[in-house]
């Protein structure tokens, strides 16, 4: 992967083109542009790198939720796509050529890409507490993330960008305490210094950096095992905080720019969120969706979706309350500590008052008390009440449902192969894994 060339006077305007234009190679030099090392040189340009790196990030969330979404199980594919079709078969169909794939890999390294320059350099350009706090946290922030969710799909990734194209990849293990560190050092930089404000909401959507920086610690732990660090992360969460990812006329909600009737109509969301032994009387089905008599082009049928996708300028979150008190009863199951694990469950169970609208309003778990039969509910509301999130996949081989070949009703793939195009130009690219 190689340093991207970005013309930062036009930064805003090109990233925002590329959202809705997902077809777009942004990486193509321009002669008379800076690159992102030139425009590190002052506040003001990292400022505005920030700003890109969080548009960028909006852009790579189409592939971070819709692309896994299919191989999960929790949409079907609508139209005639080559790549969709790959995607929807699933197995070794899927190619290395595959435009979804190379999508999740090149947006998302985009970002990466960005933060590493914003990182290596704010603390020798920025001269105000409160303003370096904000850009280093969200660097931080959209690193962690995207080498989050990079690892969920493949099975070795490079954990920084490389001039020369030769990253060195690194393990799930490694990734991961990587993701970690990044958010563990933002949050005591913002512990010591609190984020200036107004730089925050500069970048365009509406974060709250502390609660959100929390809110993926404890994912990033639970996903790497680390069950009391996840719950201590996910303590510190103000489960009445909202942090969004926000969208105008110009800069449109890439889920519904996909899913809309009046649109592209790519994907549709799977009905009973593609799970079996969805309670009818549950709130969520109603949030999320609008059955339909249809099916897609695998058979699977399908509803209209709702939700935070049915306007093209409706907020995505960052990430759902339900989220945190999932993650804290998960942790607590998988300690043993049955008791906490089911406390937390009701919490989600009987819900009424989400501040974003996610209410089940069911009564308390009434299942078995045993480890195996708690994770089974607490994994049924996790596709549930993180529906559209990026995360099924990954919670699919967490919980370790049965995998394929020997079967796909629950993914249709472990992993992703390769994208070609970081073959082509990195020596240091794996072997694909079979599935």
């Amino acid at each position: 992967m190689k340093n991207i060339i970005i013309n930062f006077k036009n930064l805003l305007i090109a990233l925002s083109v590329a959202f809705i234009i997902t077809s777009c190679d942004m990486d193509i030099p321009n002669p008379n542009a800076a690159t992102l090392t030139e425009a590190s040189g002052d506040q003001a340009g990292l400022i505005a790198m920030s700003a890109g790196m969080g548009i960028a990030y909006q852009s790579a969330l189409e592939r971070i939720i819709l692309t896994p979404g299919i191989t999960a199980r929790e949409v079907e594919v609508t139209n005639t796509f080559i790549n969709l079709l790959e995607l929807g078969e699933g197995g070794t169909v899927l190619s290395e050529n595959n435009g979804n794939i190379i999508g999740l890999w090149s947006r998302l390294y985009r970002v990466i890409g960005t933060a590493d320059v914003i990182i290596a350099n704010a603390s020798e350009v920025i001269s105000d507490p409160a303003v370096e706090s904000a850009v280093l946290g969200v660097a931080h922030f959209y690193k962690a993330a995207s080498l989050g969710y990079l690892i969920q799909s493949f099975e070795r990734v490079p954990t920084s960008t490389n001039a020369d194209g030769n990253a060195m990849f690194s393990s799930r293990a490694d990734v991961l305490a990587e993701a970690i560190k990044l958010l563990d050092d933002a949050s005591a930089l913002l512990s010591s210094n609190a984020p200036s404000s107004s730089v925050v909401s500069s970048f365009g959507n509406d974060f709250d950096l502390v609660n959100m920086i929390n809110a993926y610690r404890a994912r990033l732990n639970l996903m790497a095992g680390n069950f009391q660090a996840a719950i201590d992360a996910a303590n510190l969460v103000d489960l009445t905080s909202e942090s969004y990812f926000t969208f105008n006329s110009e800069n449109q909600n890439p889920i519904f720019l996909n899913t809309n009737l009046a649109t592209e109509f790519n994907y549709s969301p799977i009905d009973d969120f593609g799970i079996e032994g969805v309670n009818p009387a549950d709130g969520r089905i109603d949030f999320y969706l609008d059955p339909v008599d249809s099916t897609g082009q695998f058979d699977f049928n399908i509803s209209f979706l709702k939700g935070f996708f049915d306007e093209s300028d409706k907020s995505i979150p960052v990430y759902l309350p339900g989220e945190v008190t999932l993650i804290k009863a998960e942790a607590f199951a998988r300690l043993n500590q049955l008791d906490m694990a089911t406390e937390e469950l009701d919490k989600i169970l009987t819900k009424t008052d989400d501040p974003m609208g996610v209410n089940a309003d069911l009564p308390a778990y009434s299942g078995p008390n045993t480890q195996e039969a708690i994770l089974a509910e607490i994994l049924k509301n996790r596709n549930i009440e993180l529906f559209l999130t990026g995360l099924r996949l990954e919670d699919s081989k967490r919980f370790g449902q049965t995998a394929p070949p020997a079967s796909t009703q629950f993914r249709n793939r472990n992993l992703y192969p390769y994208p070609d195009t970081e073959r082509a130009t990195n020596p240091n690219t794996p072997d694909d894994p079979s599935i």
